[in-house]
């Protein structure tokens, strides 16, 4: 490793030593460690539901159900539980407000205009609704994993676990009925 790092330039070096020697913020970290932890889990309760113990008398199931499901629920979820046909709730843009423009947009250093009133009830931009309609809708034309992925992204860790505590109860209670 030595011996290729000093057939480098010096600046590109240098310029490594930059990232390896900068702290992340904890905030980020722990966004980080709640991800990588419970997305393998909803996943895994998912794929046990709806494809490994799917009583196979019923129908066998079909490949990807059990992502179909997942995402669908997520959905579901970030739009409070109201039918999606009927439009999306503040809520549900509220979280795309802080992932794509607080979290994305800052972060880019591009001039925002004032926005971190959005996020509050009851009050959206028409602009910002436009752009996360967009958004949503190119997102729905990926895969059920891709979809996960991104929307699990998007949650906060206290949205990952309250959805993931959610779905353990029931799917839980419902084995046993």
């Amino acid at each position: 490793m030595e011996k290729n790092l000093k057939k480098l330039p010096t600046f590109v070096i240098d310029k490594i030593f930059t990232y390896y020697y900068s702290p992340q913020p904890t905030k980020l970290l722990e966004d980080i460690k709640s991800y990588s932890r419970t997305l393998p889990e909803i996943t895994k309760i998912y794929h046990n539901f709806w494809i490994k113990f799917w009583p196979i008398d019923l129908m066998p199931p079909a490949p990807g159900q059990d992502g179909d499901w997942l995402i669908n629920d997520i959905f579901a979820y970030a739009n409070k539980e109201n039918a999606i046909m009927h439009g999306y709730t503040y809520d549900f843009y509220a979280i795309w407000i802080n992932y794509l423009i607080k979290g994305v947009w800052d972060k880019m250093n591009l001039q925002a205009p004032k926005y971190y009133n959005m996020s509050k009830k009851p009050i959206h931009d028409n602009k910002y609704k436009t752009y996360i309609d967009s958004f949503i809708s190119i997102l729905e034309k990926k895969n059920s994993e891709t979809q996960i992925r991104i929307f699990w992204g998007a949650f906060t860790p206290a949205q990952r676990e309250e959805f993931l505590e959610q779905k353990r109860k029931q799917i839980k209670s419902s084995l046993w009925d």
